[in-house]
């Protein structure tokens, strides 16, 4: 579970050629298909430890595997001294019956997982946040929230994570011009008879949870995103303000989307997001001393990368 250790100053190339490998634990079985967790520690990490955690969900439409393209983000953290947690969920698909809401149920038990077995993994079952990248924002927010993925009401304070971070997330699907034709939100075998496409998209989507006492949050979302409009953004933010729960939301000036992902957005994005979620989680306790990712002012600078910051309320 050990990761490799690093200097004071860790740089963009050092951390995306890293390839120490995590431990990989079973948090649950569907017929024959077996989900994994996929567990980057500290080093010297022990089981007696109570670390604060973290669960990494990954984007790709509900559609495509993309536990790589959230490993840079888990060893970065673990290296700071928490337990990254990648998740592998049910991945939607033409072929199959897994729709967006078999997604959501398997995230939400890879966090009822990560709860009950703090004392297996060395994790403080109190301090587990929740982070997730465009659909993978979509499936954090489900969890951070504590959306029942068969309509029933959400989960109570006490059982939500402690904070959720979401980039470039898919908030309000009903908004997503290209969500309409997804298989994800076809109808299920239970849902009801002359039940509208919206209504459905609405049954699970985030914005329509929003209400007092969720846990803080921080929300990055690119101004040109060409894929998930940030009006979605802009709105589920305005609803949590309205609601009084904390938000700290970076409005990127330039940034397109999947900025978070290595290949997909430029290395001074990934670099800036990776600063700003360390920045986050250090005001919240579950980091201690200084950051470790050198600034993205050292690396080579590109145009339109600065950023509209607030904390709301």
């Amino acid at each position: 579970m050990a990761t490799t250790a690093c200097s004071e100053e860790l740089t963009y190339e050092k951390l995306i050629a890293m390839d120490n490998a995590p431990t990989v634990v079973t948090y649950k079985e569907v017929g024959e298909e077996k989900l994994h967790l996929y567990v980057y520690a500290p080093d010297g990490h022990k089981k007696t430890d109570k670390r604060p955690a973290i669960l990494v969900i990954h984007g790709g439409g509900w559609e495509s595997p993309g536990l790589k393209n959230m490993a840079h983000l888990c060893r970065y953290l673990a290296l700071r001294g928490m337990v990254a947690i990648n998740v592998q969920y049910r991945l939607v698909s033409r072929k199959t019956t897994v729709r967006i809401p078999d997604s959501m149920a398997d995230c939400n038990d890879a966090f009822s997982y990560a709860k009950a077995h703090g004392a297996e993994l060395g994790i403080d079952p109190r301090r587990i946040a929740v982070a997730g990248e465009s659909a993978g924002g979509h499936l954090a927010a489900v969890v951070g929230l504590g959306m029942d993925p068969k309509g029933g009401e959400p989960a109570a304070k006490e059982a939500l994570p402690g904070a959720v971070i979401l980039y470039n997330p898919c908030v309000d699907l009903v908004g997503i011009p290209w969500m309409k034709g997804h298989a994800g939100v076809s109808k299920l075998a239970d849902t009801p008879e002359g039940e509208t496409w919206d209504v459905r998209a609405k049954r699970i989507s985030p914005l329509e949870f929003v209400r007092k006492g969720l846990p803080p949050m921080l929300l990055i979302h690119g101004i040109a995103d060409g894929c998930i409009p940030i009006r979605l953004s802009d709105g589920f933010a305005e609803k949590m303000r309205k609601e009084g729960n904390t938000v700290t939301y970076h409005r990127m000036d330039g940034w397109n989307h999947a900025f978070m992902v290595p290949n997909c957005g430029p290395k001074e994005q990934v670099v800036k997001t990776i600063q700003l979620t360390d920045a986050f989680l250090l005001s919240l306790g579950y980091l201690q001393g200084k950051p470790i990712l050198a600034e993205p002012t050292l690396l080579t600078k590109r145009r339109n990368t600065t950023c509209q910051s607030t904390t709301l309320p």
